[in-house]
C-alpha cells in the first residue's frame, strides 16, 4: 500500500507546482499596473494618430483659398497697369521685333528707291541709361551696300558713327571700312555730310528717345505674358 501511495504523490505533486506556477504568473499579468501601462499606451497612439477633424479641414481650405485670392489680387493690377508704346506717327521705320531675341529689333524702311534696314541692339535691361546702338545698312541699284554702326551718345549730335563701309555683296574681299577713329579724321564738312546723309534717312538722335521706352516696353511685355500665365495657373 506504500507503494501504492507513494505512486499516487508523484502524479500529484507535479501537478499542483504547475497550477501553482499558472496562477502565478496570470496574477502577474493581471496586475493593476499592466491595466495602467496599457491605457496610457494607448491614449499616446490615439493622440498621435488623430485623424484630422472637419473643423480641421474647413480651416485648411479657407486658409489656401485665401492665400490664392491674395496672390490673385496682386497679380491682375500689374497685369492691366500694361499699356503699348506706339511709335509717333512720323516714325519712317516698320518694326519687326525679332523672336526669341528681346534685346534687339529690326527697323525697315524704302527711301527714294534704297533698301533701309537698321538692327537696334540693347546691351541691357538692368541699366535704364544704356546707350542703344545701330548696326546700319543701305542698299540701291548701284549693287553696293552702305553698312556703318552708330551708337548713341552725349554729344551734340546725339550718336557717333563708330564704322562706315561700302560692301559689295558680289566681292566678299571689297570691303573698305573706316573705323571711329578714321572718321574722326575726317574733313569736318564730308563729317557733317555724312550725318546729314544719315538722318535723311530716318537714323537721327530724335527717335532715341522712342527706342528707349519701346526697348524697355518689351521687357514689361515679355513680364506681363509670364504673369497672365501664372494668372491662369492659379485660377485654374
Amino acid at each position: 500500500m506504500a507503494t501504492t501511495l507513494s505512486r499516487v504523490m508523484k502524479k500529484v505533486i507535479p501537478l499542483t507546482n504547475r497550477s501553482a506556477r499558472k496562477n502565478y504568473t496570470s496574477a502577474i499579468f493581471n496586475t493593476p499596473l499592466k491595466t495602467s501601462i496599457s491605457t496610457n499606451l494607448f491614449r499616446e497612439v490615439s493622440r498621435r494618430t488623430t485623424i484630422p477633424t472637419h473643423h480641421r479641414f474647413s480651416a485648411l481650405a479657407k486658409k489656401i483659398s485665401n492665400s490664392d485670392d491674395t496672390l490673385l489680387s496682386a497679380i491682375e493690377p500689374v497685369i492691366d497697369s500694361f499699356r503699348e508704346v506706339e511709335a509717333p506717327r512720323d516714325f519712317p521705320f516698320k518694326i519687326e521685333d525679332n523672336a526669341g531675341n528681346d534685346r534687339t529689333i529690326t527697323l525697315t524702311r524704302d527711301y527714294q528707291g534704297e533698301e533701309i534696314k537698321a538692327i537696334v541692339h540693347w546691351p541691357s535691361y538692368k541699366d535704364s541709361g544704356s546707350n542703344v546702338e545701330l548696326d546700319i545698312s543701305v542698299s540701291n541699284k548701284s549693287g553696293l551696300t552702305l553698312k556703318c554702326n552708330v551708337e548713341e551718345d552725349d554729344s551734340p549730335e546725339g550718336y557717333t558713327i563708330r564704322y562706315l563701309a561700302v560692301k559689295n555683296p558680289n566681292a566678299s574681299d571689297d570691303y573698305t571700312a573706316y573705323r571711329k577713329a578714321d572718321l574722326s579724321h575726317l574733313d569736318e564738312n564730308l563729317q557733317k555730310a555724312l550725318r546729314t546723309y544719315l538722318e535723311v534717312r530716318g537714323i537721327e538722335s530724335s527717335i532715341n528717345n522712342f527706342l528707349h521706352r519701346y526697348m524697355l516696353n518689351r521687357k514689361h511685355k515679355k513680364y506681363t505674358r509670364w504673369l497672365k500665365k501664372l494668372k491662369i495657373f492659379i485660377a485654374g
